[in-house]
């Protein structure tokens, strides 16, 4: 597979007005974030993925160690670097596969592809030959095994199997011309978005594991859930107009109301803010009820969520990838933090994959 991004001749742009976000979380910054990305940067070049200088350029305004110093702000040493290694290379792998390149709408040849990288991720013994994106999987496969749990290095490998299958369904939408519903979104959105390799990233990065047996209780699913979704609508608001220009807006929430819902862009913003702040109040309530019995490592790891969820929201806010890149210079549509939820319908919707979480905060 070549590493060529095809330069997407731009759409119409959609400008959208963002409400508030009401996000009542805590933020923290890792202060190595430059240092980072030297570095990743330098192992991309060594890999062949920065040979043009428009590659290069848009693998640099992904701006991939400041977000994952927003995740992981207690990150340390090489797990830290792995998962800035990680982000930069699933940006680029986003690009070249599932989004820009000549495969973003030819399903059937992206499975052969992403088989081969789950394969080498799992088995990083296996000769990569001259594919670079299969010698990146190789070289973080073996670096994750190193200084990981093996139950975070199974998380990792799984995590990237969700995303990969979850994007070459989004191919497949585009394919055929169609968009995912709502209820469909709520399931695939989070996974196309590698929300749980990234978790798995984040204890890598900051050398925690939580047991299985606590990760797997049902009250711990569903704040892992929503803090999925969570991320996942904040960062499809910030992106959606860089993905309407692009022409790929099917799986971002804003372009899923407006078919869905047959909305206007900005009714489709409103929309995904109050389903969002709906969510975050679960969220809270899930994570004040967890507190109470919490064993430091689940206290540890809901600290981890609400650094995903509030760091996410912060990088996208401004990072070039979504403003600069097609938008140009200057302030993007963002908002400003809400106090209080911007929906006084803060019960369980009528969406049956989510439905549920709300019913974990009492019983």
């Amino acid at each position: 597979m070549t590493v060529t991004i095809i330069d997407a001749q731009p759409n119409e742009q959609i400008r959208v007005r963002i409400p508030p976000l009401y996000c009542p979380l805590e933020t923290a910054v890792h202060p190595d974030a430059d240092k980072l990305a030297r570095r990743s940067i330098e192992w991309l070049t060594r890999l062949g993925f920065c040979d043009e200088d428009a590659q290069r350029s848009r693998i640099i305004g992904t701006q991939s160690s400041q977000w994952i110093s927003r995740l992981a702000p207690h990150g340390t040493g090489d797990g830290l670097q792995i998962a800035s290694d990680w982000v930069y290379c699933g940006f680029t792998l986003d690009d070249a596969l599932f989004d820009l390149g000549p495969t973003n709408v030819k399903p059937d040849e992206v499975v052969p592809v992403v088989l081969r990288l789950l394969h080498v991720a799992d088995h990083p013994e296996t000769e990569p030959g001259s594919d670079p994106f299969m010698r990146a999987l190789q070289d973080l496969s073996l670096r994750i095994r190193a200084v990981a749990s093996p139950t975070v290095v199974r998380r990792w490998a799984d995590g990237n199997a969700e995303w990969f299958l979850a994007a070459t369904g989004m191919a497949g939408h585009r394919a055929r011309g169609s968009a995912p519903t709502l209820a469909e979104y709520v399931t695939s959105g989070p996974r196309d978005r590698g929300a749980k390799a990234s978790m798995a990233l984040i204890e890598t990065a900051e050398g925690t594991c939580l047991p299985t047996s606590l990760m797997e209780q049902r009250a711990v699913r569903a704040a892992t859930q929503a803090a999925h979704l969570l991320v996942t609508i904040g960062n499809d608001l910030y992106s959606f107009r860089r993905e309407s220009t692009l022409g790929i807006p099917v799986s971002n929430i804003v372009g899923v109301l407006m078919r869905d819902h047959r909305s206007t862009p900005d009714e489709a913003a409103v929309e995904a803010v109050q389903l969002h702040d709906r969510v975050m109040v679960c969220y809270l309530a899930l994570r004040e009820r967890l507190e109470r019995w919490a064993v430091p490592e689940l206290r540890t790891y809901l600290t981890q969520l609400d650094h995903y969820v509030r760091g996410n929201h912060e990088w996208s806010h401004s990072v070039p990838r979504y403003h600069d890149e097609f938008g140009g210079p200057g302030a993007p549509d963002v908002p400003v933090w809400a106090d209080t939820p911007s929906t006084p319908r803060l019960g369980a919707p009528r969406i049956p994959a989510i439905a549920w979480w709300w019913g974990c905060i009492s019983s």
